[in-house]
């Protein structure tokens, strides 16, 4: 939901209340869209933002990995860290995205443990 939450500020104050009501041992789990690189990409993740704009009330607002990478402040990001979304379950064992995969370059995910 957090690409829903118009503010970095406020998604970061959202999250983080979040956090600090985790038990420790807790985890916790996101996945994001992150700005797109690369022309194909740039026009296709510009097309699903103009079709969620025109038919949900909230704007979709997508973050830099440092941003994204700031909601697990004050945990332990489980392996493999903040990655690319096809990078925590791939269909495929041993499946590594390449450079090209048009997946990669519009999300991530990351779980953390709060210590």
């Amino acid at each position: 939901m957090l690409p829903f939450v118009p503010g970095f500020d406020e998604a970061r104050t959202v999250v983080g209340g979040y956090r600090a009501r985790l038990a420790p041992g807790s985890h916790l789990a996101l996945t994001h869209l992150t700005p797109a690189r690369g022309a194909t990409t740039l026009a296709r993740q510009e097309e699903v933002n103009k079709v969620y704009n025109r038919n949900v009330a909230e704007q979709v607002a997508s973050r830099s990995p440092e941003e994204i990478a700031e909601f697990f402040t004050g945990m332990e990001l489980v392996p493999p860290g903040l990655v690319p979304v096809p990078g925590w379950r791939p269909d495929e064992p041993g499946y590594v995205p390449d450079e090209e995969d048009e997946a990669r370059k519009v999300g991530l995910a990351g779980i953390a443990r709060k210590p």
